[in-house]
């Protein structure tokens, strides 16, 4: 388990999207200016905390990635929601079990995020991890986080699914179009819009799309 922790813990550092790779790990550089940066503004003080907790969270991604659907069905249902760790692979992980050919996984996974997100803190990290990774050239990685935001009803991404809505990819408009069109009244305004007006001219709930999801 040290080697995907560690890997874990250089991806945070360099604040990369993405896990590492085991081959390209050596080949990082990490200064000493990023390593003090990235724990002070996590407000880290006690590294050997830090790194028991992501120790935690590195197990409960291996255990959600290994286990059949099944097993992860009965899992999913041991785990508190209130409990969920909102880090990146964690979050990376549950949104790509949304994408399983498989409609148990897919509903269990969507009721806990919906559960998990009426812990505030956690909404806010997940809103800004699955909007962050609707700009990403990792097709897959797009679908998973679409189906994410509509896990969370989350109105507030209307505007870059409005940008992802004119992909050049079939699959990713589709799952962009169904995610806007589950978001209520303003997910439905803005999709309407799209043939009628430039992206930039939508409008989302009264409003510019530009004044929308301005935190992310």
């Amino acid at each position: 388990l040290a080697e995907p922790v560690f890997r874990t813990l250089v991806s945070q550092i360099l604040d990369r999207a993405e896990p590492l790779l085991s081959s390209s790990l050596s080949s990082e550089v990490i200064t000493v200016f990023q390593y003090y940066s990235f724990f002070t503004s996590h407000g880290v003080s006690d590294l050997e905390t830090y790194l028991g907790q992501l120790t935690r969270q590195v197990a409960m991604v291996q255990t959600l990635q290994s286990l059949r659907d099944e097993k992860l069905l009965q899992t999913m249902s041991d785990l508190a929601p209130s409990n969920l760790p909102a880090q990146q692979e964690v979050l990376r992980t549950l949104a790509l079990l949304l994408t399983r050919d498989d409609n148990e996984v897919s509903e269990a996974v969507t009721l806990y995020l919906a559960a998990a997100s009426k812990n505030e803190h956690f909404r806010e990290k997940a809103l800004l991890y699955y909007c962050e990774a609707l700009t990403k050239a990792n097709l897959q990685l797009q679908k998973a986080a679409c189906l994410a935001l509509k896990s969370l009803e989350a109105t507030e991404s209307i505007k870059m699914l409005v940008t992802l809505c004119q992909s050049d990819t079939e699959e990713i408009r589709t799952v962009a179009s169904e995610t806007l069109l589950s978001l209520g009244e303003d997910g439905r305004l803005a999709y309407e819009q799209l043939d009628k007006f430039p992206r930039d001219c939508v409008k989302v709930g009264g409003r510019h799309g530009t004044e929308v999801a301005t935190a992310f």
